[in-house]
């Protein structure tokens, strides 16, 4: 029998933004984030953050689309 040993880098997985954190999409982001606020609800780990925008609509966005508000 064979074992499959599976090796993430360390980076994966890291939070960049925290519960609660207020964000905006990012200008170099896709266009339907771009000036949109928000608020953090959850992480989601190689996927994105569930954000709830200001709009009423809640998305998940990865995080290179996001910044600080």
């Amino acid at each position: 029998m064979s074992e499959t040993l599976i090796i993430e880098s360390p980076g994966k997985g890291k939070r960049k933004f925290a519960d609660g954190t207020r964000v905006r999409g990012r200008e170099e982001g896709a266009a339907s984030f771009r000036g949109r606020m928000g608020t953090v609800t959850s992480y989601v780990p190689r996927s994105g953050y569930w954000v709830a925008f200001d709009d009423g609509r809640t998305e998940n966005v990865p995080a290179h689309w996001l910044e600080d508000a």
